[in-house]
């Protein structure tokens, strides 16, 4: 479209067409404005315009605009210094639905480790307890390596805490689950454990579906 206003004037860094979310739809960051919002992420105080800039940002990925290696990596960069609660879980599903959906297993290896290990570093440092609890759900997700296992285990037994948040069993049986779902050699150690201490009617539930979990036919 023609913009008079903007004829003679010096280039902008980047042109976002939805700014403070007044329309309704699809609003993708065309490919030029990309690059310098992507690069200004960390730096964009209010937070209601990083949280348009992320949501744009996620769009283009779904629609192989912008590459899901690409979001997973400003993720990388980007999420551990997040202080809004829900714009730091919307940037961790996503980045964990372009891990197990959009990339090849070679690429998830490569950002998996670093990605546990930060979760793991803020649901133990977060000074926020709302954030300590996305990590911790993030970690949930996240875990597949050794490392990341050990960490699921160190929670079940009480070797480590999420500081100020009591697990839900709920919780404890999702990590009984992942611990199954992946093949923990401690797994069915796990499982009866969990068995023992939650004595509930919904535990009989819990632990069906984590027995269903098992990656056998």
């Amino acid at each position: 479209m023609e913009v008079p206003d903007a004829a003679g004037r010096p280039c902008p860094r980047f042109v976002f067409v939805n700014d403070q979310d007044y329309a309704y739809g699809r609003f993708l960051i065309d490919a030029r404005s990309q690059e310098s919002v992507m690069n200004q992420l960390g730096a964009t105080p209010d937070v209601f315009r990083r949280t348009l800039f992320w949501g744009s940002l996620w769009e283009s990925v779904r629609q192989a605009d912008l590459p899901p290696r690409t979001y997973i990596t400003l993720a990388e960069k980007f999420l551990q210094a997040e202080t809004d609660e829900s714009l730091a879980q919307g940037i961790l599903s996503h980045a964990i639905t372009a891990l197990h959906r959009y990339v090849s297993d070679d690429t998830r290896s490569h950002f998996v480790p670093v990605l546990e290990a930060a979760a793991a570093n803020q649901m133990a440092q977060s000074p926020d307890q709302g954030l300590r609890i996305v990590w911790f759900r993030g970690l949930l997700r996240l875990a597949e390596t050794p490392a990341g296992l050990a960490k699921l285990k160190a929670l079940l037994n009480g070797q480590l805490s999420v500081p100020g948040v009591d697990l839900r069993p709920l919780d404890r049986w999702s990590m009984v689950t992942a611990l199954i779902a992946l093949g923990d050699p401690e797994a069915d150690a796990a499982l009866s454990d969990e068995k023992r201490l939650d004595q509930s009617g919904d535990a009989q539930e819990y632990a069906y579906v984590a027995e269903a979990a098992r990656p056998n036919s």
